[in-house]
């Protein structure tokens, strides 16, 4: 069984903060889980991130928090998103994926992006 991730990849859920990434939810038995996909065409890779990685007052990521590294292709109307083999967290060893399918949905539960990246209030 796969992870229940939904990335919504169009333009209205793209971080401001960050060129070419865009919001999901991780959903667990546990917990639904914020985080942001940042995509790499060049290398045609994909980091699943935490939402709570992204360092807001200084605008850096922190690389702790990947919980999914992998490489993508699209067929059709699937995003293929292919784990990497390695010792780090999210990859293949670490979770027990090869292979996360994604469909593309037409119909999926809107989320707010004014809830992601909101810098800590003082």
């Amino acid at each position: 069984m796969e992870p229940n991730i939904v990335l919504y990849i169009v333009p209205e859920y793209q971080s401001s903060l960050l060129p070419h990434s865009f919001l999901g939810v991780y959903k667990t038995e546990q917990e639904k889980i914020r985080l942001f996909a940042n995509l790499d065409h060049r290398s045609a890779t994909i980091l699943l991130y935490h939402e709570n990685s992204l360092n807001l007052e200084i605008g850096s990521i922190n690389e702790a928090g990947i919980m999914f590294i992998g490489g993508f292709h699209v067929s059709d109307d699937e995003f293929h998103y292919t784990l990497l083999p390695g010792p780090r967290r999210g990859w293949t060893n670490e979770t027990g994926y090869d292979v996360i399918i994604f469909h593309r949905w037409d119909d999926y539960t809107p989320i707010n992006p004014e809830d992601w990246f909101v810098a800590p209030q003082e």
